[in-house]
């Protein structure tokens, strides 16, 4: 994991400059973060030590922050903790193969929306 979080951190610096200049020209705000990725199995293990549980699953796409832009494609998943309202949103690598699984994000207070937008 902390190779691919190097990897991830190079890839990130030296295309700034590039997303940078791409953005400005097409009005994008492009901001490069890390996600942390690791084998599927390592992943649920965190999560499950936080009591959560597969809520919904979609198919989703993700742009990974490089020089060409590149996408995973797979199935997201929001992990929820009925008792805590903790949560995750991971998405899993269509190629089920790689055994990938990147954590979008993860918070407390799940719940309903308010009102509408």
């Amino acid at each position: 994991m902390l190779r691919l979080a190097i990897i991830a951190l190079f890839s990130g610096l030296l295309s700034t400059a590039v997303l940078a200049e791409q953005a400005q020209e097409k009005n994008i705000l492009q901001v490069p973060i890390l996600i942390p990725c690791d084998d599927k199995q390592e992943m649920v293990k965190v999560i499950k030590k936080y009591g959560e549980n597969r809520f919904v699953e979609a198919d989703g796409i993700i742009t990974v922050v490089t020089g060409q832009g590149t996408t995973i494609t797979g199935t997201v998943t929001i992990w929820v903790n009925p008792q805590t309202w903790s949560y995750s949103i991971t998405i899993e690598d269509n190629n089920r193969s790689s055994g990938l699984m990147c954590m979008i994000a993860s918070g407390a207070n799940f719940q309903p929306a308010g009102q509408p937008i």
